[in-house]
Protein backbone atom coordinates (compact mmCIF):
# COMPACT_ATOMS: atom_id res chain seq x y z
CA UNK A 1 0.00 0.00 0.00
CA UNK A 2 1.16 3.43 -0.54
CA UNK A 3 -0.19 6.74 0.30
CA UNK A 4 -0.73 9.29 3.02
CA UNK A 5 -4.14 7.80 4.42
CA UNK A 6 -2.93 6.46 7.77
CA UNK A 7 -6.21 5.72 8.32
CA UNK A 8 -7.56 3.48 5.65
CA UNK A 9 -3.97 2.04 5.55
CA UNK A 10 -4.53 0.59 9.59
CA UNK A 11 -8.32 0.20 8.67
CA UNK A 12 -7.31 -2.77 6.31
CA UNK A 13 -4.02 -3.74 7.94
CA UNK A 14 -6.69 -4.52 11.12
CA UNK A 15 -9.49 -6.33 8.11
CA UNK A 16 -6.61 -8.46 7.27
CA UNK A 17 -5.57 -9.79 10.67
CA UNK A 18 -9.12 -9.41 11.58
CA UNK A 19 -10.42 -11.40 8.95
CA UNK A 20 -7.32 -14.41 9.21
CA UNK A 21 -7.96 -14.70 13.05
CA UNK A 22 -11.26 -16.00 12.38
CA UNK A 23 -11.08 -18.19 10.00
CA UNK A 24 -7.92 -19.60 11.21
CA UNK A 25 -6.78 -21.48 15.09
CA UNK A 26 -3.94 -20.30 16.75
CA UNK A 27 -0.59 -21.67 15.72
CA UNK A 28 1.58 -23.08 18.57
CA UNK A 29 4.63 -23.18 16.06
CA UNK A 30 5.63 -22.51 12.56
CA UNK A 31 5.14 -26.63 12.20
CA UNK A 32 1.40 -26.11 13.82
CA UNK A 33 -1.36 -25.67 11.56
CA UNK A 34 -2.96 -22.41 12.12
CA UNK A 35 -2.22 -18.50 12.11
CA UNK A 36 0.98 -16.33 13.29
CA UNK A 37 1.74 -12.53 12.40
CA UNK A 38 4.73 -10.25 12.68
CA UNK A 39 3.76 -6.73 13.29
CA UNK A 40 6.65 -4.34 11.77
CA UNK A 41 6.09 -1.13 13.07
CA UNK A 42 7.23 1.69 12.08
CA UNK A 43 4.67 4.07 13.43
CA UNK A 44 6.47 6.97 15.45
CA UNK A 45 5.49 6.88 19.38
CA UNK A 46 3.47 10.54 18.81
CA UNK A 47 1.66 8.84 15.83
CA UNK A 48 -2.18 8.60 15.65
CA UNK A 49 -2.32 4.64 15.42
CA UNK A 50 1.47 3.88 17.12
CA UNK A 51 0.88 0.35 18.44
CA UNK A 52 -2.70 -0.24 17.95
CA UNK A 53 -2.47 -3.07 15.43
CA UNK A 54 0.34 -4.81 17.35
CA UNK A 55 -2.00 -4.13 20.55
CA UNK A 56 -5.06 -5.57 18.68
CA UNK A 57 -3.47 -8.71 18.11
CA UNK A 58 -2.14 -8.97 21.34
CA UNK A 59 -5.64 -9.26 22.66
CA UNK A 60 -6.35 -12.16 20.20
CA UNK A 61 -5.03 -15.82 20.71
CA UNK A 62 -3.24 -15.95 17.99
CA UNK A 63 0.51 -15.22 18.45
CA UNK A 64 1.40 -12.05 17.07
CA UNK A 65 5.04 -10.46 17.64
CA UNK A 66 5.35 -6.89 17.13
CA UNK A 67 8.96 -5.75 15.32
CA UNK A 68 10.66 -2.59 16.20
CA UNK A 69 13.58 -1.33 15.96
CA UNK A 70 14.86 -3.17 19.35
CA UNK A 71 14.18 -6.27 18.53
CA UNK A 72 14.14 -6.61 14.49
CA UNK A 73 17.62 -7.96 14.16
CA UNK A 74 16.06 -10.87 16.13
CA UNK A 75 12.55 -11.67 14.82
CA UNK A 76 14.27 -11.51 11.03
CA UNK A 77 16.91 -14.47 12.62
CA UNK A 78 13.61 -16.07 13.21
CA UNK A 79 11.99 -15.74 10.20
CA UNK A 80 14.92 -17.03 8.02
CA UNK A 81 15.22 -19.84 10.03
CA UNK A 82 11.57 -20.47 9.40
CA UNK A 83 12.01 -19.68 5.83
CA UNK A 84 14.70 -22.01 5.46
CA UNK A 85 12.29 -24.83 7.24
CA UNK A 86 10.66 -24.72 4.48
CA UNK A 87 13.01 -25.07 1.81
CA UNK A 88 11.07 -28.19 1.15
CA UNK A 89 8.33 -26.58 -0.44
CA UNK A 90 5.87 -27.93 1.51
CA UNK A 91 2.96 -26.55 2.64
CA UNK A 92 0.21 -28.10 4.59
CA UNK A 93 0.66 -29.40 8.66
CA UNK A 94 2.25 -25.86 8.64
CA UNK A 95 1.30 -22.33 9.83
CA UNK A 96 0.52 -19.56 7.97
CA UNK A 97 2.59 -16.83 8.39
CA UNK A 98 1.32 -12.84 7.58
CA UNK A 99 3.79 -10.57 7.69
CA UNK A 100 1.97 -6.43 8.11
CA UNK A 101 4.05 -3.69 7.86
CA UNK A 102 3.50 -0.08 9.08
CA UNK A 103 5.98 2.60 7.26
CA UNK A 104 8.42 -0.50 8.25
CA UNK A 105 11.03 1.98 6.36
CA UNK A 106 11.84 3.60 10.02
CA UNK A 107 13.27 0.33 11.13
CA UNK A 108 16.82 1.22 9.93
CA UNK A 109 17.88 -2.15 9.58
CA UNK A 110 15.54 -3.47 6.81
CA UNK A 111 16.53 -0.70 4.59
CA UNK A 112 18.31 -1.91 1.75
CA UNK A 113 22.01 -1.01 1.64
CA UNK A 114 23.26 1.89 0.00
CA UNK A 115 25.76 -0.46 -1.70
CA UNK A 116 23.67 -2.87 -4.04
CA UNK A 117 27.40 -4.72 -4.43
CA UNK A 118 28.02 -5.10 -1.08
CA UNK A 119 29.31 -8.39 0.14
CA UNK A 120 30.75 -10.43 3.45
CA UNK A 121 34.33 -11.77 2.79
CA UNK A 122 32.87 -14.66 5.50
CA UNK A 123 30.99 -16.93 3.98
CA UNK A 124 29.33 -18.48 7.64
CA UNK A 125 27.67 -14.90 8.31
CA UNK A 126 24.21 -14.46 8.72
CA UNK A 127 22.20 -12.96 5.86
CA UNK A 128 21.66 -9.49 7.02
CA UNK A 129 17.82 -7.97 8.05
CA UNK A 130 17.39 -6.50 4.96
CA UNK A 131 18.25 -9.59 2.63
CA UNK A 132 15.69 -11.83 4.91
CA UNK A 133 13.08 -9.57 3.70
CA UNK A 134 13.58 -9.87 0.15
CA UNK A 135 13.95 -13.84 0.71
CA UNK A 136 10.81 -13.46 2.47
CA UNK A 137 9.18 -11.62 0.11
CA UNK A 138 10.60 -13.47 -2.94
CA UNK A 139 10.02 -17.14 -1.92
CA UNK A 140 7.35 -16.82 1.24
CA UNK A 141 4.14 -17.08 -0.37
CA UNK A 142 4.95 -20.41 -2.33
CA UNK A 143 5.66 -21.80 2.09
CA UNK A 144 2.61 -20.18 3.44
CA UNK A 145 4.48 -17.04 4.04
CA UNK A 146 2.48 -13.65 2.97
CA UNK A 147 2.69 -10.40 3.28
CA UNK A 148 0.62 -6.61 3.54
CA UNK A 149 3.10 -3.62 3.88
CA UNK A 150 2.15 0.14 4.32
CA UNK A 151 4.29 3.40 2.75
CA UNK A 152 3.34 6.96 2.95
CA UNK A 153 4.60 8.32 0.09
CA UNK A 154 6.87 6.86 -2.76
CA UNK A 155 10.17 7.87 -1.41
CA UNK A 156 10.04 5.95 1.60
CA UNK A 157 8.72 3.14 -0.19
CA UNK A 158 11.75 3.72 -1.92
CA UNK A 159 13.84 3.77 1.11
CA UNK A 160 12.17 0.63 3.00
CA UNK A 161 12.32 -1.40 -0.38
CA UNK A 162 14.61 -2.38 -2.79
CA UNK A 163 13.26 -1.91 -6.33
CA UNK A 164 13.81 -5.80 -6.60
CA UNK A 165 12.07 -6.46 -3.24
CA UNK A 166 9.19 -4.15 -4.76
CA UNK A 167 8.37 -6.63 -7.91
CA UNK A 168 7.27 -9.26 -5.63
CA UNK A 169 4.03 -7.60 -4.46
CA UNK A 170 2.11 -9.02 -7.21
CA UNK A 171 -1.23 -6.10 -5.87
CA UNK A 172 -0.72 -2.61 -5.19
CA UNK A 173 -3.39 -0.22 -3.01
CA UNK A 174 -2.60 3.31 -3.65
CA UNK A 175 -4.26 6.09 -1.93
CA UNK A 176 -4.49 9.93 -3.50
CA UNK A 177 -1.35 11.11 -4.50
CA UNK A 178 0.66 13.10 -7.25
CA UNK A 179 0.34 12.09 -10.41
CA UNK A 180 4.20 11.37 -10.74
CA UNK A 181 4.19 8.67 -7.48
CA UNK A 182 0.77 7.03 -8.90
CA UNK A 183 2.70 7.01 -12.25
CA UNK A 184 5.80 5.15 -10.90
CA UNK A 185 3.78 2.85 -9.07
CA UNK A 186 1.91 1.86 -11.72
CA UNK A 187 2.31 3.39 -15.37
CA UNK A 188 -0.74 5.18 -14.61
CA UNK A 189 -1.77 8.96 -12.99
CA UNK A 190 -4.76 7.25 -12.39
CA UNK A 191 -4.18 7.58 -8.10
CA UNK A 192 -3.98 11.56 -8.73
CA UNK A 193 -7.67 11.85 -8.87
CA UNK A 194 -8.54 9.82 -6.26
CA UNK A 195 -10.21 11.89 -3.67
CA UNK A 196 -9.86 11.12 0.34
CA UNK A 197 -12.52 8.59 0.43
CA UNK A 198 -10.97 6.41 -1.94
CA UNK A 199 -8.33 3.99 -2.50
CA UNK A 200 -7.14 1.85 -6.08
CA UNK A 201 -6.59 -1.73 -5.59
CA UNK A 202 -4.03 -2.22 -8.87
CA UNK A 203 -3.02 -6.44 -10.09
CA UNK A 204 0.72 -6.34 -11.23
CA UNK A 205 -0.41 -9.66 -13.31
CA UNK A 206 -3.00 -8.60 -15.27
CA UNK A 207 -2.60 -4.66 -15.17
CA UNK A 208 -5.80 -3.96 -14.09
CA UNK A 209 -6.78 -1.33 -11.80
CA UNK A 210 -10.25 -1.17 -9.41
CA UNK A 211 -11.76 1.79 -7.10
CA UNK A 212 -12.41 1.41 -3.79
CA UNK A 213 -13.76 3.00 -0.56
CA UNK A 214 -11.67 1.96 2.11
CA UNK A 215 -13.09 1.13 5.54
CA UNK A 216 -12.92 3.61 8.50
CA UNK A 217 -10.66 2.69 10.90
CA UNK A 218 -13.01 0.85 14.07
CA UNK A 219 -12.55 2.55 17.43
CA UNK A 220 -10.67 1.01 20.09
CA UNK A 221 -13.49 -0.42 22.11
CA UNK A 222 -14.94 -2.20 18.83
CA UNK A 223 -11.79 -3.56 18.31
CA UNK A 224 -11.48 -4.69 22.29
CA UNK A 225 -14.87 -6.56 22.22
CA UNK A 226 -14.31 -8.04 18.79
CA UNK A 227 -10.50 -9.64 20.39
CA UNK A 228 -12.68 -10.47 23.37
CA UNK A 229 -15.20 -12.31 20.71
CA UNK A 230 -12.16 -14.43 19.19
CA UNK A 231 -10.36 -14.87 22.18
CA UNK A 232 -13.62 -16.49 23.94
CA UNK A 233 -14.86 -18.57 20.70
CA UNK A 234 -10.86 -20.23 20.70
Amino acid sequence: MGGQNADAANAIMTATLLQAAANMKPATSPDDPGLMAWVFDGVPGDGLFAGRLAAFGASLNHPVTRVTERNVNEEMARLADILRSRSDGKRSGRARILLLGLEPNRLASLRPAEDDFSFSMDDDASPSPEKCLVDLLREGPTVGIHSLFWFDSLNNLNRGLSRVAQREFESRILFQMSANDSGQLIDSTTAADLGPGRGLLYSEQTGISEKFRPWAMPDQDWLNSVGQILADRR
